[in-house]
């Protein structure tokens, strides 16, 4: 049984979005591909979020992540194999716009064999935007190709947990 479109929204406005972004206040959401299984589904929405970040050195302010996807627990979480693994499509597209601040990281790309990552700051006059892309496709990793790709799966892991410094 599928949820009618209204009841969808207001679960994911008022459960989903604050679960992952504390404090967070829906302002706008849209949802994409709920209708049917065969296609992505999509989640697009807008929020305004008090507080978000910690206290950083220097007076600055530290904007953790949004949605790690800590690859490592789910990709690399053993020492060695002796079966294959399959691995299975995932793609997100995060952009997160903060109003009123500077901040400066250089970008990150990562791009091996079945895994594209980017992660990006810009600065839009006085906003922030902080974009991070992920890809991975469908692959079989044969056991003897396990530790090499454990090991930069657990490094691409360290990489996604980069806070950004934001000075007001």
């Amino acid at each position: 049984e599928r949820l009618p479109p209204a009841d969808l929204e207001r679960l994911l406005s008022e459960g989903f979005v604050p679960r992952v972004l504390p404090g967070a206040d829906v302002i706008a959401l849209e949802v994409d591909g709920a209708e049917d299984v065969g296609q992505p589904f999509i989640l697009r929405y807008r929020a305004r979020i008090p507080n978000f970040g910690r206290p950083g050195p220097g007076g600055s302010l530290l904007v953790p992540p949004l949605f790690p996807t800590n690859l490592a627990a789910q990709q690399a979480s053993l020492p060695s194999r002796t079966t294959s693994m399959g691995v299975p499509a995932f793609a997100q597209d995060v952009r997160l716009v903060i109003h009123g601040g500077q901040a400066s990281q250089p970008p990150v790309e990562v791009d091996q064999g079945n895994i594209r990552y980017a992660r990006r700051v810009t600065q839009e006059g006085t906003d922030i935007i902080i974009e991070r892309s992920i890809r991975i496709q469908n692959a079989v990793i044969p056991a003897s190709d396990y530790a090499g790709y454990a090991q930069m799966i657990r490094e691409l892991s360290q990489i996604d947990m980069v806070e950004t410094p934001v000075t007001r």
